[in-house]
């Protein structure tokens, strides 16, 4: 292909480090594989960053922050529809980073940046049924717009938590409230 195999070398190692394949030293690298419970602590990691990006985005986000997340759910909507896999996933990923943005948090941003490429590798693994979990973007906008830290906590749970094969049931819905685990009295 007529490239040189340092940036190829470069590329492996960055991909390594943040966790998306294993470099096997003079013979190979492996994309990672996720098991159940990697899948299940990235879900439950997923569901309490957004829930704190949506609690921060009610208190320190504008109505024009709110109509450019919504502008973000709206193209995510449009690439489910047309069945645009790449599409969906970068605008997903854009949808959850923008939430962080919102909060105006700079450590959840950056958390949610780190787990972002995770969180793309299985969504393009495991696509299947992931159009039908957009249309929740909508929903969580609309309480965001609301202000209402309840309605946004669920619909961020709805959104996230049968992707990631979260029991909700099992676990109760103030095992992933946020004021609930950490007495915070929001």
């Amino acid at each position: 292909m007529g490239t040189s195999r340092t940036p190829i070398r470069e590329a492996l190692r960055r991909l390594a480090t943040e966790g998306l394949i294993l470099l096997f030293p003079n013979r190979y690298a492996q994309v990672v594989e996720f098991t159940e419970k990697d899948i299940y602590d990235l879900g439950v990691m997923r569901i309490f960053l957004d829930i704190v990006a949506s609690r921060l985005a009610i208190l320190n986000g504008s109505n024009a922050d709110f109509f450019k997340l919504s502008a973000i759910a709206k193209k995510c909507d449009i690439a489910a529809m047309e069945l645009d896999m790449r599409r969906q996933i970068t605008l997903d990923s854009e949808f959850h980073f923008e939430l962080a943005n919102i909060s105006g948090n700079s450590v959840l941003k950056k958390i949610q940046s780190e787990l972002n490429l995770k969180v793309c590798l299985l969504q393009a693994i495991r696509f299947e049924g992931v159009e039908r979990r957009v249309y929740y973007h909508k929903k969580i906008v609309e309480a965001i717009m609301a202000r209402d830290i309840a309605r946004a906590s669920k619909s961020v749970i709805d959104h996230l938590s049968a992707f990631y094969s979260i029991d909700v049931e099992k676990h109760n819905m103030e095992y992933f409230d946020f004021a609930y685990v950490f007495n915070l009295g929001m």
